[in-house]
């Protein structure tokens, strides 16, 4: 098996823009499903008050197009990351070499970079 090639990220943010988009501007009312099919957090029932969004949305719908991610590349210095960081507004970026994922950079990987102990904890 090759390289999958990446054809878009789903983040937290899409999820959160799909569901809200799911609200009317009339009724603020939720797509639901039925109580008995609805499920929390955990996998516990959820409250049949409450209702519970619709999961049933294809991923190629609200992810993030490959044209529009924020990445990295395997040549990009840890200063970069962190300058990334810190000025896109995301938690975690991904890694790339052309279209292959690598890997994902979070805040806590540059901060394991940069201490003394480069990640390792001290005896």
């Amino acid at each position: 098996l090759g390289r999958a090639r990446v054809v878009g990220l789903l983040t937290q943010g899409d999820i959160v823009r799909c569901l809200a988009s799911r609200l009317t501007a009339e009724n603020m009312s939720l797509q639901t499903l039925p109580s008995e099919a609805a499920v929390g957090w955990d996998d516990e029932p959820a409250d049949p008050a409450l209702g519970m969004v619709s999961w049933d949305v294809p991923v190629s719908c609200i992810m993030t197009p490959t044209e529009k991610i924020v990445y990295l590349t395997p040549g990009d210095t840890i200063d970069e990351a962190r300058d990334l960081l810190a000025t896109c507004g995301k938690r975690h970026i991904p890694v790339l070499d052309g279209s292959s994922f690598l890997g994902v950079i979070s805040p806590m990987t540059v901060l394991r970079c940069l201490s003394p102990a480069g990640g390792r904890s001290a005896k």
